[in-house]
């Protein structure tokens, strides 16, 4: 379930996360499905999982119980997830893009969550946690730190308030 949350929160970037899915499935073969289900919902966390194991079924042949399976199959919105993630891990890119910008233009962060909480506090985490370019923009010693909280909402509405408001218009 660890690996899952990580790689969704990641959009699975790296192939080497789905491994780690799939080969922890084919070594441990002894897994309570019912109870790593169970404490997925639980924590919110269902369909990250399921996502996790649609793909290292699909991509790696991971070896799921048929119950899983028609469990993991029966999210609607799972095919589309996965098809996201193969599209996005088999491109070519020129360079690396801020995942600030993927992730609010393309609100997979959003689509891989299901309750309703979770899918806020991300929306708000992507506009006031600090990250990378506020770092940059601005050096500050440790006591001042805090003001990068203040200066990330700035720095996203000035870099990208334009062509968000041209989107939803």
């Amino acid at each position: 379930m660890v690996l899952c949350v990580h790689g969704s929160k990641h959009r699975w970037g790296r192939l080497g996360w789905i491994c780690d899915v799939a080969g922890l499935i084919r070594v441990y073969e002894g897994i309570d499905w019912e109870l790593v289900v169970h404490r997925a919902e639980a924590l919110g966390t269902r369909r990250r999982l399921f996502l996790g194991l649609y793909l290292a079924n699909d991509l790696l042949e991971a070896p799921l119980p048929e119950e899983v399976l028609q469990r993991v199959w029966a999210d609607a919105g799972m095919k589309a997830l996965a098809k996201q993630v193969r599209e996005q891990l088999f491109q070519e890119t020129e360079g690396s893009s801020e995942l600030f910008e993927r992730s609010m233009f393309d609100p997979f962060g959003v689509r891989v969550m299901e309750r309703l909480r979770d899918k806020a506090w991300y929306c708000v985490s992507m506009v006031i946690i600090p990250g990378m370019g506020e770092w940059r923009l601005l050096p500050l010693p440790y006591l001042l730190s805090p003001l990068y909280y203040v200066l990330r909402p700035i720095r996203l509405a000035v870099k990208y308030g334009r062509r968000m408001i041209e989107r939803f218009l």
